[in-house]
């Protein structure tokens, strides 16, 4: 139990420490369209508000929570917010859980620098 404890500790830093850092004025990820095209995705307009959902496809938690991401893709009508899914599985893997789970809002996946800049395994 006191693992878990930790483990969700981290899980909340790690999680903090990204929306902080995605709160500055410039951010730039390279992600790997589902078409296997890279693209490099500008966060440069503090106007503008981004919401990034960083997954893995064997992930329970991440599977569980897409009807979430789902909702709040079609509570989004207006566009006043960007959102966008990293999946940190291989394109391949992403490719087939975005057909099975009929994923409404953009995913890309990231390259392998990604996982290790922001500490996501």
């Amino acid at each position: 139990m006191e693992w878990n404890q930790k483990k969700g500790r981290r899980l909340q830093i790690v999680s903090f420490v990204i929306i902080a850092f995605l709160t500055g004025e410039v951010v730039l990820l390279m992600v790997q369209t589902l078409s296997g095209d890279e693209k490099a995705i500008t966060y440069d307009d503090s106007t503008k508000k981004y919401l990034f959902f960083v997954l893995s496809t064997d992930c329970p938690h991440c599977i569980n929570n897409l009807t979430h991401w789902k909702e709040i893709t079609i509570g989004n009508d207006n566009d006043n917010c960007y959102i966008l899914g990293i999946s940190m599985s291989n394109l391949e893997e992403t490719n087939k859980y975005a057909a099975e789970r009929d994923v409404s809002f953009y995913l890309s996946t990231a390259d392998t620098s990604f996982g290790r800049e922001y500490k996501i395994a």
